[in-house]
């Protein structure tokens, strides 16, 4: 099945403007949410490849671990992608990268 997808849009909006879901199940260890803020400090391209994904509401579905490493580097600023996103609907990593491809 071939799903078109008619909008697709990625925004800087201010980190002060997203919520993290309370329902979000996924933790971090220390030594790796570390390597994930190098990886951030090392190449920031990679927030706009993978941005966070967020409904209507601000509330993340997607890259909440991304969001955290963000906020401890003291970020004002992440790339979003709101454009057809469904809080109702789960929005795994694979889906989100055939959008860039």
């Amino acid at each position: 099945m071939t799903k078109q997808i008619t909008q697709f849009k990625i925004e800087m909006v201010d980190v002060k403007t997203l919520r993290i879901n309370p329902k979000n199940p996924r933790v971090i260890k220390d030594i790796n949410f570390k390597k994930l803020m190098r990886s951030i400090e090392d190449f920031p391209q990679m927030l706009h490849i993978r941005p966070i994904v967020v409904d209507k509401n601000g509330m993340i579905l997607g890259g909440t671990q991304r969001f955290a490493a963000c906020k401890e580097l003291k970020c004002k600023q992440v790339d979003q992608w709101t454009e057809g996103v469904d809080s109702g609907k789960t929005v795994s990593k694979l889906s989100i990268l055939n959008l860039l491809e």
